[in-house]
């Protein structure tokens, strides 16, 4: 810096433009960059944006989950230990890395859209006849349900006006016709049914 200080500069490409953004901490310009990684320059220039733009007061969406998924805060109630730590790991692996950096004011639509379009891309650790599946649309739903009751907490709370995540559209998968087993199919399988 001018002043004598020292300051960190991230490069990084828009479009075909070089850019930099220069930070006065080596961590924030560490975690810009790591952002820039995961969600690419424009994405991680949007959360930088809404930082600027946010209440100093209002948490990331990852210290939000923190806190939600706090037994000691009182914000998540009823639910077993297990649950609580299913409910970590998902966030962990599905929520935090899209949404993790943003202050939980500054989550729109479009970036719960985005969250929905990077999460069903994803591949399940399911393999059917030796192959990776995508993440079941089930799965998705499930996870955009903890996304939604955690954003709507945050409205409880007061850090933001409205649920972003509210009536998002999920795919709905393939339905599958039933199979039901003829009288005869029936017969052969209970043959082979120990009495026990």
């Amino acid at each position: 810096m001018k002043d004598g200080r020292i300051s960190w500069r991230v490069q990084f490409r828009l479009g075909a433009a070089m850019r930099s953004k220069s930070f006065e901490h080596e961590a924030g310009a560490r975690q810009f960059g790591g952002l820039i990684d995961r969600v690419g320059a424009a994405a991680a220039l949007a959360v930088w944006d809404a930082r600027q733009s946010s209440a100093g007061d209002v948490p990331t969406f990852r210290d939000w989950v923190d806190q939600y998924l706090d037994p000691d805060s009182g914000r998540l109630t009823g639910i077993e230990r297990g649950t609580r730590a299913g409910y970590r790991s998902i966030a962990d692996r599905s929520l935090i890395p899209i949404l993790g950096d943003l202050p939980v004011d500054a989550i729109t639509k479009a970036d719960v859209g985005r969250w929905v379009s990077w999460q069903e891309a994803q591949m399940s650790a399911r393999r059917t006849n030796g192959k990776a599946v995508p993440i079941s649309p089930k799965t998705v739903k499930n996870y955009h349900a903890l996304l939604s009751s955690i954003l709507a907490a945050a409205v409880e709370a007061k850090h933001r006006p409205d649920n972003p995540a509210y009536r998002t559209r999920l795919t709905r998968g393939r339905k599958r016709e039933g199979v039901f087993l003829s009288r005869a199919e029936f017969a052969t399988v209970l043959h082979f049914i120990p009495d026990y």
